[in-house]
């Protein structure tokens, strides 16, 4: 009796052979990929564009001072306030366009000027030198001849709005002949003797003590000095001394 052979085992199918599975297998991969290519922006960092300032700070030119012509030897400053306008200074909170000039330069509103005179010299006569030099304090008024000869206080009056003081008064042949270096002087009577300045210390010519509106230099801001009715001079009293011209 012969050996019988047996059958061979029935063939697996491949996954690879069946197209329901391959078809499956398409499709899920295509579902994976929509899904990740949906994802992906809420998978991502988000860009936050960054905020840029443009600040344009504008320096004004403020004129330099400048002072007037000088008259009757009185200086002149003009003093010049310049602002401008903050509301004319840009602040951009987006940034500037690639194609777009961001300005240089902006208008300057300049305020209205304020002018202020300031006296630095007392008025006196400008073509000619001091031949006189004042001198004052609280308690006495000192003229000092400071010229090359004698000198004539001839119509020479000192007024302030607080009184005045008549050159003749300090006596004829003294007021109107003072000799080159010597001194007049007019002191408060109620005060006593007191030191002359140093350019009179030895050098008094003539000395009155006198009160009340005599004291023509007291209590006021400046006095005038007039010779027949016109002035030569106006002084400051904070100044302390005022050379002045007295025609002779």
């Amino acid at each position: 009796m012969s050996a019988q052979i047996p059958p061979p085992p029935p063939q697996k199918d491949s996954m690879l052979s069946n197209p329901q599975i391959i078809a499956a297998a398409i499709t899920a991969i295509t579902a994976v990929v929509v899904a990740l290519i949906t994802a992906l922006p809420n998978l991502l960092p988000k860009y936050v564009p960054t905020e840029t300032v443009v600040v344009v700070v504008v320096t004004p030119t403020v004129p330099s001072p400048t002072s007037t012509p000088t008259t009757d030897s009185t200086t002149e400053f003009l003093i010049a306030n310049s602002t401008v306008d903050p509301s004319l200074t840009p602040v951009s909170t987006n940034a500037a366009p690639a194609n777009t000039t961001v300005p240089t330069s902006l208008p300057i509103i300049i305020a209205p000027t304020t002018i202020t005179l300031v006296s630095m010299q007392p008025t006196t006569n400008p073509s000619q030198p001091p031949n006189a030099l004042l001198m004052y304090d609280e308690v006495s008024f000192t003229l000092l001849n400071q010229s090359t000869g004698t000198l004539s206080l001839e119509g020479v009056v000192f007024r302030s709005g607080a009184g005045e003081w008549d050159a003749v008064r300090w006596g004829g042949s003294i007021y109107n002949s003072i000799p080159r270096g010597k001194c007049l002087r007019l002191r408060d009577a109620s005060v006593g003797q007191r030191q002359p300045p140093q350019p009179c210390v030895n050098q008094i010519y003539g000395l009155i003590e006198a009160s009340g509106t005599a004291l023509f230099w007291r209590n006021v801001e400046q006095f005038d000095v007039l010779r027949n009715g016109a002035v030569l001079a106006t002084c400051r009293v904070v100044d302390t001394t005022c050379a002045i011209y007295a025609p002779s």
